[in-house]
């Protein structure tokens, strides 16, 4: 599991700032693997550009376009 530079780690989740600058900008969509999930980035200039722990970043502005297209529950197939 990686360790976020902010953030209180629990041994169950990560408690986060709120706000679009935090790690995972203003989306978590969790998947079926703990600590993996599709969010949001505060820094979108680095996206596909550095390295990620598993996580499928967005931008915040393509992460608020997600959370309209997809609901929970929603199936996700990753290829």
């Amino acid at each position: 599991m990686c360790r976020l530079p902010r953030g209180e780690h629990t041994d169950d989740f990560h408690n986060l700032p709120p706000g679009p600058n935090n790690p995972v900008g203003i989306l978590w969509a969790g998947l079926n693997r703990p600590g993996i999930g599709i969010h949001g980035s505060p820094a979108p200039d680095t996206i596909g550009r550095a390295r990620s722990h598993g996580c499928i970043r967005l931008s915040n502005w393509d992460a608020a376009t997600f959370y309209t297209l997809v609901g929970k529950g929603t199936a996700v197939t990753i290829r």
